[in-house]
């Protein structure tokens, strides 16, 4: 809802329906959701909130815009699924070459970590590559596909 939407919605709550004496509104309807953005929104801007409350914000609104995209799928999920997501994670099966993974079970075995630990320490460093090159990755638009290139030269290579 557009922030002139929501100011003619508090004048017309202000004035009990009406703008101005004899003057009738047209009706204005605000989702919870709406108001609860609005808020989130002046509690950000507000120069007195603390920064770790603004940071928790964040995340949240994060979380509810992550959340939102993945009941967009269309395929259904288990309970323990569910249960891996709201504790942050996602099981996924993935192809990787033997070498590569033994590697990584010696690293593993070596340095007493999980194996999960050391992928999702890897993935953090493609990922803040990725970032540091193209520029924060932010969801709610479909990216645009480009010709299939190498994954190495996409998260690696200077720009």
């Amino acid at each position: 809802m557009k922030k002139e939407d929501l100011l003619k919605a508090g004048v017309q709550a202000l004035f009990n329906g009406t703008q101005e004496p004899g003057k009738q509104m047209g009706k204005i309807e605000v989702t919870p959701e709406e108001i609860q953005r609005e808020k989130e929104k002046m509690i950000l801007e507000d120069e007195s909130t603390p920064e770790e409350e603004k940071e928790a914000l964040l995340k949240t609104i994060q979380d509810r815009q992550i959340k939102r995209l993945l009941k967009q799928k269309k395929y259904k999920i288990t309970r323990a699924q569910a249960k891996t997501r709201e504790q942050g994670f996602e099981r996924v099966t993935n192809i990787l070459s033997t070498l590569k993974m033994d590697k990584i079970r010696y690293i593993s075995r070596k340095e007493g970590l999980p194996i999960k630990d050391i992928l999702d320490a890897c993935l953090d460093v493609a990922i803040e590559g990725y970032e540091s090159k193209h520029g924060e990755i932010t969801f709610g638009q479909k990216p645009v596909q480009k010709e299939k290139p190498n994954a190495k030269e996409v998260l690696f290579s200077k720009k």
